[in-house]
């Protein structure tokens, strides 16, 4: 019969019932076939048993069919069965000279020498090849390729693991580094200390993988201004006179009672009691202390305002003489000078005011122009 299709790659899709599945050309035997299983995740299985292959010898294309499994598990959903032709490359009818040649048997013979033609047309349809002139072989361009693949794969591992050692050094920091030091060296490579001088991180000489990260319970980043992470985790507070007014005696030293927070990272700020900002464990270094106080009224005076480190040292000061007639309407604010000042853990700075006018005067409940804070800059160079 005439081999009239060039369907020699069938591919078949599982579907949990199916078994039976059509060849379309004429087999000599059972051991004519490839069939390849192709699993769900991709990975491919060699069908070499449990399978029957209906209609060998017969002409009626509507019995060429394969059927597997013959026992267990159907082709399931995902899965595809691949049947392709596997002749044997041999020449196995003989002919004698003036004897019987019956048509049939050359018809069958051609057959076959077709589907080996087809069969091989498939496997080199998957094979590599080079254009006519070049100087390589398909083995070489082969080697090269899972060479490249291997190197490509290398790569991609230590980019992951380069990924996860910034990572984890990023979440250390993002949970509190207290103003950490990277220190380097040719031998010790890269450490990274917090300001007590602990290595908190360590990398192999040349920049490699971490070799110990000490997990850290912190409470501060790097600050902002030498580039750290973690600018809100940073200790700082401003607070105002938020409710009612306060009263400060004429030629007393009176401490400023700003009772409303605007913020106050830290808790470092008693905006109840004792109304003063204490430095916190491990935040010993420079800050920037600001304030300003505004007054409901005010008779004429000189004013004094100061900030006040443990109670006895002023570490700003402001001064100011107040006279209604130059002004109209009277400025009645007076602020302290912006300063950075060295404090030490336990430290602690209150605001205070002095007036001489006569008379007591009142600071205004104004959030805007009557205000008392500090931030932490960093350690101290």
């Amino acid at each position: 019969m005439a081999v009239n299709f060039e369907d020699y790659r069938l591919t078949y899709n599982g579907n949990g019932s199916t078994d039976l599945f059509p060849y379309k050309w004429p087999a000599s035997s059972d051991a004519s076939f490839s069939i390849t299983k192709v699993n769900t995740d991709g990975t491919t299985v060699s069908v070499t048993s449990n399978y029957t292959a209906n209609g060998i010898g017969d002409d009626d294309e509507n019995n060429w069919t394969i059927l597997y499994p013959t026992t267990g598990t159907k082709l399931q959903t995902g899965e595809k069965l691949i049947i392709t032709p596997d002749e044997s490359l041999l020449q196995e009818v003989d002919f004698s000279q003036q004897g019987n040649n019956n048509p049939v048997v050359f018809g069958q013979a051609l057959d076959k020498l077709t589907i080996i033609a087809q069969q091989l047309t498939e496997k080199v349809e998957r094979a590599i090849t080079v254009e006519q002139g070049v100087d390589t072989t398909p083995e070489a361009l082969l080697e090269s390729l899972q060479e490249a693949e291997a190197n490509a794969a290398a790569s991609a591992t230590a980019a992951d693991a380069s990924a996860d050692a910034a990572q984890a050094i990023a979440d250390t920091l993002a949970t509190g580094l207290t103003t950490p030091a990277v220190q380097a060296s040719s031998s010790a490579g890269l450490a990274i200390k917090n300001n007590g001088g602990t290595t908190v991180a360590t990398f192999g000489s040349g920049g490699g993988t971490a070799t110990s990260m000490t997990s850290l319970a912190l409470t501060t980043p790097l600050p902002l201004s030498s580039g750290g992470f973690g600018y809100a985790s940073q200790p700082r507070f401003k607070a105002t006179r938020g409710t009612s007014s306060q009263t400060i005696t004429t030629a007393t030293a009176t401490k400023l009672q700003y009772n409303s927070e605007t913020w106050d990272i830290g808790g470092i700020y008693d905006n109840a009691t004792n109304y003063r900002f204490t430095v916190p464990s491990g935040f010993g270094g420079l800050w920037a202390i600001f304030g300003q106080v505004n007054f409901a009224s005010l008779g004429d005076c000189d004013m004094e305002l100061y900030a006040l480190i443990n109670g006895t040292t002023k570490i700003s000061r402001a001064f100011y003489s107040y006279k209604q007639v130059f002004l109209s309407p009277p400025d009645k604010t007076i602020e302290l000078p912006y300063n950075e000042v060295s404090l030490a853990a336990g430290d602690y700075v209150e605001l205070w005011i002095y007036q001489n006018s006569g008379a007591s005067a009142t600071v205004a409940v104004d959030a805007y122009r009557g205000f008392f804070g500090a931030r932490f800059l960093g350690a101290v160079s």
